[in-house]
């Protein structure tokens, strides 16, 4: 009789060694299945990231592309500036040689006239 309790124990016993291990099985798988899924969405926030970083990128490309656009807008324009300048000192030679020679020739003239009435 004593031995029939003692099987009996040990089969309880077993039970709920059994029980427990289910148990276990049952949350380990159920950690594996939340960390899968923390997984997966980590994969998606590195891709979204990837994503606007390729995308801050491009901004900035985009960003120095213009700023040499304006840079060589900025270049011709100052060419422009120092071509007009240029032209207005050329025009002010211009006009004081024209000057000199209207100068020169009123002289001619009024000397032409004294030699004529002489």
């Amino acid at each position: 009789e004593q031995m029939v309790e003692e099987v009996s124990r040990n089969a309880s016993a077993v039970a709920q060694n059994t029980a427990a291990a289910k148990k276990s099985a049952s949350d380990a798988s159920a950690s594996a299945s939340e960390a899968a899924t923390h997984a997966t969405d980590a994969a998606a926030s590195a891709r979204a990231a990837s994503t606007s970083a390729g995308q801050a990128a491009s901004s900035a490309q985009s960003a120095s592309s213009s700023a040499g656009t304006a840079s060589t807008k900025a270049r011709e324009a100052a060419k422009s500036a120092a071509a007009a300048e240029s032209s207005k000192s050329a025009a002010a030679t211009s006009a004081s040689a024209a000057k000199t020679s209207e100068t020169n020739a009123a002289a001619s003239q009024k000397s032409a006239a004294t030699s004529a009435s002489t």
